[in-house]
């Protein structure tokens, strides 16, 4: 399989998993929480290190801080609880 299949494929898991958790595209914190998660993939090591690594790099590719991708983030996973009722969250 190539490496094309393979990052398509998990674009499609991962878009796949925030739909149904409630996160939408219309999100600012989508972009960055799918982002998040391809860099947790790809590099497990920095899974729990999102202040160090995950947030700044993200704010450097979307040219933000790492503050707005944090906040970016989270209000994306609130907004998407709050919508569901917490009932269909994963």
């Amino acid at each position: 399989m190539s490496v094309i299949s393979n990052k398509n494929k998990l674009n499609q898991l991962i878009c796949g998993v925030l739909f149904l958790s409630g996160i939408k595209p219309k999100f600012k914190g989508y972009i960055y929480l799918k982002e998040a998660i391809v860099i947790a993939y790809t590099n497990p090591e920095s899974f729990n290190m999102l202040t160090k690594i995950i947030y700044p790099q993200i704010a450097e590719k979307y040219e933000v801080s790492p503050n707005k991708v944090e906040r970016g983030i989270r209000t994306a996973i609130e907004k998407a609880w709050k919508q569901c009722g917490g009932k269909r969250f994963l």
